[in-house]
């Protein structure tokens, strides 16, 4: 099956397509009555199927370098009754563009799977891309109607932890301060990875374990380590 690029563009949107088709045009030296491939995405039978028996879940990655053009390989999948993961849905992509990612949600989906199938979707699990995220919850008002979005524990450790914790690496010499340091750190990483564990799971107890580390934080033994 195919899908057209949809036409309900911003400006924006509309100024990156066709500048991304220019250039690419350009590069291939093609004649402006011949057709540029901008994008593909495909979906097997046995796939498809598999996803209309176990719809709920959803696991989104874009990942970079896989292909001689430099495209992005962005694929779905899914989970089935004995937690066994599968790959559904494959698609390269020109860039990672507003206007890509809103062609595959608001497009593609909906023609490969139908409206239907797509409402039965209960979780989107993402990573932090930006552009993706906003493409998909705007998706999410018209589409996936019973859908809410969640992140992968990777990224928001890893990110988070770069974003928000104090990064001294560059500005320790001395082992003394160094290794302290290495191991407050670690300390963090772990409390916030327990949290992928699903004994974790309500607002009260994440309330009750951020007190709990923060008081340990603030305590003289911690001070001494």
């Amino acid at each position: 099956m195919h899908s057209t690029l949809i036409m309900d563009q911003s400006p924006e949107e509309k100024t990156d397509l066709e500048m991304y088709a220019a250039q690419h045009r350009g590069a291939l030296l093609l004649n402006d009555d011949q057709e540029v491939l901008l994008a593909v995405a495909w979906v097997l039978p046995i796939e498809r199927h598999q996803f209309h028996l176990f719809p709920c879940i959803v696991h989104i990655d874009s990942t970079m370098c896989t292909n001689k053009e430099g495209r992005p390989l962005l694929t779905m999948s899914g989970r089935d009754s004995a937690g066994n993961q599968f790959i559904f849905f494959r698609a390269f992509l020109p860039n990672e563009c507003a206007w890509v990612f809103k062609w595959v949600f608001q497009n593609v989906m909906p023609t490969l799977f139908g409206k239907d199938a797509l409402k039965r979707i209960v979780l989107f699990v993402t990573d932090g891309d930006q552009q993706l995220s906003l493409q998909l919850d705007l998706a999410t008002e018209k589409y996936f109607l019973n859908t809410y979005r969640g992140r992968y524990m990777w990224h928001m450790v890893d990110r988070g932890m770069k974003s928000h914790f104090p990064n001294a690496e560059t500005r320790l010499s001395s082992n003394s301060i160094h290794n302290p340091y290495r191991k407050a750190r670690g300390t963090v990483r772990r409390w916030i990875w327990s949290w992928g564990e699903s004994h974790c799971e309500t607002k009260e107890e994440l309330q009750l374990s951020k007190a709990l580390f923060c008081t340990y934080l603030e305590s003289e033994s911690s001070k001494k380590q």
